[in-house]
Protein backbone atom coordinates (compact mmCIF):
# COMPACT_ATOMS: atom_id res chain seq x y z
CA UNK A 1 0.00 0.00 0.00
CA UNK A 2 1.36 3.44 -1.08
CA UNK A 3 0.48 4.59 2.30
CA UNK A 4 2.51 1.80 4.21
CA UNK A 5 5.62 3.96 1.86
CA UNK A 6 5.84 6.40 4.24
CA UNK A 7 5.64 8.49 0.65
CA UNK A 8 3.43 11.40 0.70
CA UNK A 9 1.01 11.13 -1.88
CA UNK A 10 0.63 15.07 -2.27
CA UNK A 11 4.49 15.40 -2.95
CA UNK A 12 6.49 14.04 -6.17
CA UNK A 13 8.41 11.00 -5.47
CA UNK A 14 10.90 8.32 -7.19
CA UNK A 15 7.66 5.89 -6.04
CA UNK A 16 5.32 7.95 -7.71
CA UNK A 17 6.56 8.50 -11.20
CA UNK A 18 7.29 4.28 -11.29
CA UNK A 19 3.28 4.04 -10.48
CA UNK A 20 3.13 6.34 -13.74
CA UNK A 21 5.02 4.79 -16.07
CA UNK A 22 3.62 1.22 -14.79
CA UNK A 23 -0.11 2.30 -15.21
CA UNK A 24 0.70 3.92 -18.61
CA UNK A 25 -0.47 7.09 -16.94
CA UNK A 26 -0.26 9.46 -19.70
CA UNK A 27 -2.84 11.90 -18.34
CA UNK A 28 -0.09 13.18 -15.85
CA UNK A 29 2.33 14.30 -18.57
CA UNK A 30 1.01 18.21 -18.65
CA UNK A 31 1.22 17.95 -14.72
CA UNK A 32 4.81 16.07 -15.51
CA UNK A 33 6.02 19.18 -17.82
CA UNK A 34 4.84 21.68 -15.68
CA UNK A 35 6.64 20.17 -12.42
CA UNK A 36 9.62 20.16 -14.67
CA UNK A 37 9.42 23.29 -16.13
CA UNK A 38 9.20 24.38 -12.57
CA UNK A 39 12.51 22.41 -11.68
CA UNK A 40 13.71 23.78 -14.39
CA UNK A 41 13.57 28.09 -13.47
CA UNK A 42 14.24 27.02 -10.15
CA UNK A 43 17.66 25.15 -11.06
CA UNK A 44 18.66 27.82 -13.65
CA UNK A 45 17.11 31.02 -10.73
CA UNK A 46 19.66 29.16 -8.23
CA UNK A 47 22.91 28.77 -10.34
CA UNK A 48 22.51 32.62 -11.13
CA UNK A 49 22.20 33.59 -7.32
CA UNK A 50 22.61 30.44 -5.14
CA UNK A 51 21.28 32.60 -2.26
CA UNK A 52 18.16 31.57 -3.50
CA UNK A 53 17.48 28.07 -1.73
CA UNK A 54 16.18 25.52 -3.42
CA UNK A 55 13.39 22.73 -2.07
CA UNK A 56 14.47 19.91 0.31
CA UNK A 57 11.28 17.80 -0.53
CA UNK A 58 13.60 15.86 -3.00
CA UNK A 59 16.26 15.19 -0.73
CA UNK A 60 13.82 11.87 0.96
CA UNK A 61 12.12 11.16 -1.93
CA UNK A 62 13.74 8.34 -3.66
CA UNK A 63 15.68 10.35 -6.27
CA UNK A 64 19.30 9.02 -4.73
CA UNK A 65 22.16 11.10 -5.60
CA UNK A 66 25.46 8.48 -5.72
CA UNK A 67 27.74 11.52 -4.71
CA UNK A 68 26.17 12.93 -2.33
CA UNK A 69 25.92 9.69 -0.69
CA UNK A 70 29.45 8.37 -0.63
CA UNK A 71 30.47 12.25 1.07
CA UNK A 72 28.67 11.33 3.81
CA UNK A 73 29.97 8.28 4.23
CA UNK A 74 33.39 9.72 3.30
CA UNK A 75 33.36 12.98 5.21
CA UNK A 76 32.83 11.84 8.87
CA UNK A 77 35.56 13.06 10.95
CA UNK A 78 34.27 15.40 13.38
CA UNK A 79 36.21 16.11 16.38
CA UNK A 80 38.15 18.84 15.25
CA UNK A 81 35.11 20.82 14.38
CA UNK A 82 34.15 23.87 15.92
CA UNK A 83 30.47 24.61 16.21
CA UNK A 84 31.04 27.79 13.58
CA UNK A 85 33.11 25.12 11.53
CA UNK A 86 30.10 22.47 11.58
CA UNK A 87 27.58 24.65 11.17
CA UNK A 88 28.89 26.58 7.81
CA UNK A 89 29.89 23.15 6.07
CA UNK A 90 26.63 21.30 7.07
CA UNK A 91 24.88 24.36 5.44
CA UNK A 92 27.19 24.83 2.59
CA UNK A 93 26.60 20.30 2.25
CA UNK A 94 22.71 20.78 2.44
CA UNK A 95 22.65 23.92 -0.26
CA UNK A 96 24.73 21.24 -2.78
CA UNK A 97 22.66 18.55 -1.50
CA UNK A 98 19.11 20.23 -2.52
CA UNK A 99 20.32 21.08 -6.01
CA UNK A 100 22.38 17.90 -6.96
CA UNK A 101 18.60 16.14 -5.65
CA UNK A 102 16.65 18.54 -7.70
CA UNK A 103 18.87 18.08 -10.73
CA UNK A 104 17.89 14.11 -10.15
CA UNK A 105 14.39 14.89 -9.64
CA UNK A 106 14.23 16.87 -12.62
CA UNK A 107 16.32 13.78 -14.63
CA UNK A 108 13.72 11.32 -13.33
CA UNK A 109 10.98 13.60 -14.59
CA UNK A 110 12.08 14.14 -18.06
CA UNK A 111 12.74 10.06 -18.24
CA UNK A 112 9.35 9.30 -17.15
CA UNK A 113 7.98 11.32 -19.97
CA UNK A 114 10.00 9.49 -22.41
CA UNK A 115 9.38 6.28 -20.82
CA UNK A 116 5.46 7.40 -21.49
CA UNK A 117 6.01 8.22 -25.03
CA UNK A 118 7.57 5.09 -25.49
CA UNK A 119 4.71 3.22 -24.27
CA UNK A 120 2.35 5.30 -27.03
CA UNK A 121 5.21 4.66 -29.43
CA UNK A 122 5.63 7.83 -30.57
CA UNK A 123 7.32 7.81 -33.90
CA UNK A 124 9.86 10.79 -33.39
CA UNK A 125 11.24 8.73 -30.42
CA UNK A 126 11.24 5.43 -31.95
CA UNK A 127 13.51 6.77 -34.97
CA UNK A 128 15.76 8.87 -32.33
CA UNK A 129 19.37 8.16 -30.99
CA UNK A 130 18.02 7.68 -27.65
CA UNK A 131 15.84 4.72 -28.74
CA UNK A 132 19.25 3.86 -30.77
CA UNK A 133 21.68 3.90 -27.18
CA UNK A 134 18.20 2.36 -25.50
CA UNK A 135 17.92 -0.89 -28.33
CA UNK A 136 21.71 -1.16 -27.64
CA UNK A 137 21.22 -1.57 -24.34
CA UNK A 138 18.48 -4.18 -24.52
CA UNK A 139 20.40 -6.69 -26.87
CA UNK A 140 23.41 -5.94 -24.56
CA UNK A 141 21.63 -6.87 -22.09
CA UNK A 142 20.22 -9.67 -23.37
CA UNK A 143 23.33 -11.24 -24.49
CA UNK A 144 24.98 -10.82 -21.05
CA UNK A 145 21.70 -12.59 -19.52
CA UNK A 146 21.74 -15.65 -22.09
CA UNK A 147 18.98 -14.49 -23.25
CA UNK A 148 19.58 -15.93 -27.08
CA UNK A 149 16.92 -18.98 -26.55
CA UNK A 150 13.97 -16.48 -25.65
CA UNK A 151 12.14 -15.74 -28.98
CA UNK A 152 8.61 -15.02 -27.81
CA UNK A 153 7.00 -14.62 -24.70
CA UNK A 154 5.78 -18.37 -24.65
CA UNK A 155 9.24 -19.06 -24.23
CA UNK A 156 9.83 -17.48 -20.65
CA UNK A 157 9.99 -19.83 -17.80
CA UNK A 158 7.16 -19.16 -15.77
CA UNK A 159 9.38 -18.88 -12.33
CA UNK A 160 10.87 -16.20 -14.82
CA UNK A 161 8.12 -14.24 -16.11
CA UNK A 162 8.15 -11.55 -13.28
CA UNK A 163 11.25 -10.36 -14.34
CA UNK A 164 11.86 -11.03 -17.87
CA UNK A 165 9.52 -9.62 -20.62
CA UNK A 166 9.58 -9.05 -24.47
CA UNK A 167 10.58 -5.48 -25.37
CA UNK A 168 7.33 -4.75 -27.72
CA UNK A 169 8.94 -2.30 -29.54
CA UNK A 170 12.59 -3.87 -30.00
CA UNK A 171 10.88 -7.21 -30.31
CA UNK A 172 13.72 -8.64 -27.78
CA UNK A 173 14.18 -10.11 -24.42
CA UNK A 174 15.25 -8.05 -21.72
CA UNK A 175 14.77 -7.80 -18.35
CA UNK A 176 11.94 -6.10 -16.13
CA UNK A 177 13.80 -3.57 -14.29
CA UNK A 178 15.13 -1.98 -17.86
CA UNK A 179 18.44 -1.90 -18.97
CA UNK A 180 19.70 1.95 -18.31
CA UNK A 181 20.73 3.60 -21.38
CA UNK A 182 23.23 6.48 -20.36
CA UNK A 183 21.89 9.83 -22.62
CA UNK A 184 23.65 13.03 -21.66
CA UNK A 185 21.66 15.53 -19.45
CA UNK A 186 22.13 18.92 -21.80
CA UNK A 187 19.72 21.79 -22.21
CA UNK A 188 19.26 21.05 -26.06
CA UNK A 189 17.93 17.33 -25.25
CA UNK A 190 15.48 18.25 -22.19
CA UNK A 191 13.95 20.74 -24.86
CA UNK A 192 13.80 18.03 -27.31
CA UNK A 193 12.02 15.49 -24.73
CA UNK A 194 9.49 18.71 -24.13
CA UNK A 195 8.98 19.04 -27.30
CA UNK A 196 8.45 15.49 -28.19
CA UNK A 197 5.25 15.34 -25.24
CA UNK A 198 4.08 18.62 -25.86
CA UNK A 199 3.74 17.53 -29.65
CA UNK A 200 1.91 14.10 -28.64
CA UNK A 201 -0.65 16.20 -26.79
CA UNK A 202 -1.53 18.63 -29.41
CA UNK A 203 -1.83 15.65 -31.66
CA UNK A 204 -3.62 12.87 -29.92
CA UNK A 205 -7.39 12.76 -29.58
CA UNK A 206 -8.68 13.78 -26.10
CA UNK A 207 -9.75 10.33 -25.36
CA UNK A 208 -6.80 8.79 -25.44
CA UNK A 209 -4.60 11.41 -23.65
CA UNK A 210 -7.61 12.08 -21.07
CA UNK A 211 -9.15 10.40 -18.24
CA UNK A 212 -8.46 6.72 -17.33
CA UNK A 213 -8.89 4.84 -20.63
CA UNK A 214 -5.23 5.06 -21.53
CA UNK A 215 -4.38 3.10 -18.17
CA UNK A 216 -3.20 -0.14 -18.12
CA UNK A 217 -2.03 -2.61 -15.45
CA UNK A 218 0.39 -4.50 -18.47
CA UNK A 219 2.04 -1.32 -20.49
CA UNK A 220 4.45 -3.72 -22.37
CA UNK A 221 1.28 -5.69 -23.84
CA UNK A 222 0.22 -2.01 -26.20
Amino acid sequence: MLEDSGVSTYDLSQLLLNITIDLNAVEALPHLLRVEAELSTMLEMNAADPSLILPEKYVDAGFIDEADLKERIEDTDREKETFQQRFIREAKHRAKSNRQHCIVAQRDLLATILCLLRQEKYAPLLSSDVEKSYRAEVLKNAAEENFGPIKKESDIKEEDRAWIIIDPIINAPTAYAHPQAKIPYTPELRATIRGWANSWLETTPAPKRDGTKGMTISPVER
